[in-house]
């Protein structure tokens, strides 16, 4: 695979405020981007949010994942 191809793709979770979204159905989404990001297959990951839909439990959450 071209790394720099890979660095330059990302995956998205666009359309609202994904960090809105109940917490356990966030981590469902995120089991394989763990996976994607460490074989190089993906480099970064982008989301939709809103600022009223931020606080220290989604902050910690997506941490974990990226």
């Amino acid at each position: 695979m071209d790394l720099n191809r890979a660095k330059k793709t990302k995956l998205l979770f666009y359309g609202g405020s994904f960090t809105g979204l109940d917490m356990d159905l966030q981590e469902e989404l995120f089991k394989p981007v763990d996976k994607l990001l460490q074989e190089g297959i993906i480099g970064s990951v982008r989301l939709s949010t809103r600022p009223d839909y931020i606080d220290e439990e989604r902050l910690a959450l997506l941490k974990s994942i990226m």
